[in-house]
């Protein structure tokens, strides 16, 4: 199954993780919205792989793997019921 916005990443993002980047961005990064992570990507990936994202957190090599290969595949979307 291809990983995309809406089977794999999205779950990925805590409500915790969420609430936070809103905060520390002034609500500029919403990582419950597919285009705000699609924007941000790049970052998000930097913050990701040097597990200083999520803060306390940080994501097992399987979900660094998962939100990278989404990355490399176009950023897709996928099903809204997926």
């Amino acid at each position: 199954m291809a990983i995309t916005w809406n089977n794999t990443i999205k779950q990925q993002f805590t409500p915790f993780d969420i609430s936070h980047m809103k905060q520390i961005t002034g609500n500029s990064l919403k990582l419950d919205d597919y285009e705000s992570v699609k924007t941000w990507a790049g970052q998000i990936w930097t913050q990701v792989d040097n597990g200083y994202m999520p803060p306390g957190n940080p994501w097992s090599p399987q979900w660094k793997s998962n939100f990278q290969t989404w990355m490399n595949t176009g950023m897709p979307l996928g099903d809204a019921d997926a």
